[in-house]
């Protein structure tokens, strides 16, 4: 019998300076494109407005992520602060 699995939403809302954030775009393309390739990450990108990004996990529960939102490098380096919720798919 498998481990139930759960959606969380993670919206990564930019904090302080950003100035350097982008010479740290290519390192978190490849942390999410990881966690793609491990089946927990289903799909995100970023705003069009230019207030950060979102992506959606299926994982086991919250603190899973949380590991793997506070190990993205734009929150382990402070440019970005991960807001998770629990998603309850209906379509």
């Amino acid at each position: 019998m498998g481990m139930e699995q759960h959606y969380y939403v993670v919206i990564l809302e930019p904090v302080g300076d950003q100035s350097e954030a982008a010479k740290h775009r290519a390192e978190h393309l490849a942390y999410l494109e990881e966690q793609k390739r491990r089946g927990k990450l289903l799909l995100g990108g970023r705003f069009t407005d230019g207030s950060g990004g979102m992506y959606i996990l299926l994982v086991s529960d919250r603190t899973e992520a949380e590991e793997i939102a506070n190990k993205d490098p734009y929150c382990r380096l402070g440019f970005r602060a991960p807001k998770i919720k629990e998603w309850e798919r209906t379509f």
